[in-house]
């Protein structure tokens, strides 16, 4: 029995080894939940959500026990981050970083929920802890350096009855929602096991409804303004390690060309509108080598329709690149670009550089920071029958940035195209959480989604989240598609910025003053 005593958010941890043991749990549990996270086994993570709000509620060390949590789920799912760096520097520190939020929080809930007014109002409990948890993941999802929005809870509900939600309040809306879901169920299952009836009844037929309630959310897939005819090009990229196929002129553009005569021969006469290469299928940026530009030039014009081909310019003294998707139109060249807007921070470029260099060398494993893109987030093409499409565009990353996409959806993207390279990750499951990602934006925007990658997997994607066609990892293969162009704008997209502004302004404002209360709290208590 866990003694309570008068401090908000505190209860004494019973001795040491109890406390050793509920933090083993705490770390299983994230393990666990990281195991099933990106699966179609979309009740684990909410039990997961949900035992963590028992675990840390009331209770002294809950800033620890949210710490083994966060660590038993984020290692796992950052792997990816290792095999990209060859070492585990980079791995290790991005887990504690981004568990340190969710230490704060799990500090946070323990100090609300041993308030007296939430001790007495238990459902309403359940929700300030949804509250605070999607604030807290939607703060390190945007902050700092634009945050890391990897392991999202809405992210692990692809295949759960809340994904048309998403239409309605984006990411960080549905992980309240999934949060909220899962407190109610613990709130539910406790008080039964305790004998609370009413309080067990209530919180459980809450818990139903949530479930129940989405599923007549209409997700409209029609097409609006026309069929687009894609053909998307998975280049594959030979041998053990592809990220070395880089350094190797012309192999990488090579295989994209290659892929692409083999769409020619699949689509024949008809031909396609465009044809989608991933983000760096161009070794070379054809911008600045005639050679490049000789062999895209001949492939757009072979298979009659632009190419959007991934190239990285760098500047005149080399100090900086950018990220580009450039439009090739046969030997008119180069048309629209989008430029990456949001580079990652010790992935792409290093912040801080000279005094990181201090600490460790690593930060010269990247020697050339990348800049962020301040153009349009779309691109706009010609198509065969003439008409102008446009796509919002997102590159690698910035599929798990509502934001982003958002952006090009306000700019009048009709469809969203996420051209990625990951021939880093090769070996991780990096690919497969982006897949995921992309399912979520596509209901999110209420968006077709062409996610073309260097290495896989490619796939294209209803509006609805569903996945129409799909290229395994290490395969050339070319998708075509014929994908509905949509205008609405969703709910999402019309309140997401407005969602996601509130919850980090109240998971700030709650947390800054609890953190002043509490010294002061204690200090009268030792008064007495």
């Amino acid at each position: 029995m866990v003694k309570r005593i008068s401090l908000p958010g505190l209860a004494a941890p019973g001795g040491a080894k109890h406390f050793l043991a509920l933090c083993v749990l705490a770390l299983a549990l994230g393990l666990v939940v990281a195991k099933f996270f990106y699966t179609p086994v979309w009740a684990v993570p909410i039990g997961g959500v949900g035992a963590l709000y028992l675990l840390t509620r009331e209770r002294a060390g809950s800033f620890r026990l949210g710490f083994c949590y966060a660590v038993g789920l984020f290692a796992p799912l950052f792997q990816f981050t290792q095999v990209s760096m060859g070492n585990p520097l980079g791995w290790v520190a991005l887990t504690i970083f981004e568990s340190l939020y969710l230490a704060v929080f799990a500090w946070l809930w323990a100090a609300v929920s041993g308030t007296a007014w939430v001790r007495e109002h238990l459902l309403s409990g359940a929700a300030i802890f949804a509250f605070l948890f999607a604030g807290c993941e939607q703060l390190r999802s945007s902050w700092p350096l634009g945050g890391f929005a990897w392991a999202r809870l809405a992210q692990s509900q692809i295949y759960s009855p809340l994904l048309p939600l998403a239409s309605w309040l984006g990411s960080s809306g549905l992980t309240f929602v999934v949060a909220l879901l899962g407190s109610l169920g613990a709130l539910g299952l406790v008080s039964l096991l305790r004998l609370r009836l009413e309080k067990a009844v209530t919180a459980l037929a809450l818990a139903a409804l949530l479930v129940l309630g989405p599923t007549f959310i209409e997700l409209p897939t029609a097409a609006q303004a026309g069929i687009l005819r894609v053909g998307a090009v998975q280049g594959s990229i030979p041998g053990k390690d592809p990220s070395q196929a880089f350094s190797r002129e012309m192999l990488v553009t090579g295989q994209h060309v290659a892929g692409t005569r083999k769409l020619q021969g699949e689509v024949g006469a008809g031909g396609v509108d465009v044809v989608l290469w991933p983000e760096n299928s161009a070794d070379l940026d054809p911008r600045s080598y005639p050679q490049v530009a000789a062999v895209v030039t001949q492939a757009s014009e072979d298979i009659k329709a632009p190419i959007v081909v991934g190239g990285v310019l760098y500047d005149d003294g080399a100090s900086s690149r950018y990220n580009d998707m450039i439009v090739w139109n046969g030997a008119d060249g180069a048309g629209e670009i989008y430029r990456k807007h949001h580079p990652v921070p010790f992935g792409e470029y290093v912040p801080w550089r000279g005094t990181l260099r201090k600490i460790t060398k690593q930060v010269d494993r990247i020697s050339t920071d990348m800049r962020a893109g301040s153009g349009s987030h779309t691109l706009t093409f010609t198509t065969r029958d003439g008409r102008k499409a446009k796509l919002a565009v997102g590159i690698c990353f910035e599929v798990a940035y509502d934001n982003e996409l958002r952006a090009g959806v306000h700019q009048g993207g009709q469809a969203l195209y996420i051209p990625t390279n990951n021939a880093s990750f090769v070996g991780s499951d990096e690919s497969r959480q982006q897949l995921y990602m992309g399912r979520l934006q596509a209901v999110i925007h209420g968006r077709a989604v062409v996610q073309v990658s260097t290495t896989g997997i490619s796939a294209t994607i209803s509006p609805d989240g569903q996945i129409r066609s799909l290229a395994k990892s290490g395969t050339q293969m070319a998708i075509v598609d014929d994908l509905p162009l949509r205008r609405d704008i969703t709910i999402a997209d019309r309140c997401g910025g407005l969602i996601d502004g509130f919850l980090t302004f109240g998971f700030v404002i709650v947390g800054l003053g609890f953190a002043f209360a509490v010294p002061i709290l204690k200090k009268k208590t030792k008064s007495k």
